[in-house]
């Protein structure tokens, strides 16, 4: 919770939350996780892709 000197303040920081939590949805959708189920004592080796 935050607390705002003015109206337009206030205007401007409910704004900026939207487009961040915009912003951050958006990202999540893009990014895709990759789950991996791993047996004990086995080792991964992560690779990126190059595109």
């Amino acid at each position: 919770m935050s607390f705002a000197g003015s109206a337009g303040q206030q205007v401007a920081m409910d704004l900026t939350r939207g487009a961040l939590q915009g912003g951050t949805r958006f990202i999540s959708q893009r990014v895709k996780a990759v789950k991996v189920k791993l047996k004990a004592g086995y080792r991964v080796l992560l690779v990126t892709k190059k595109q």
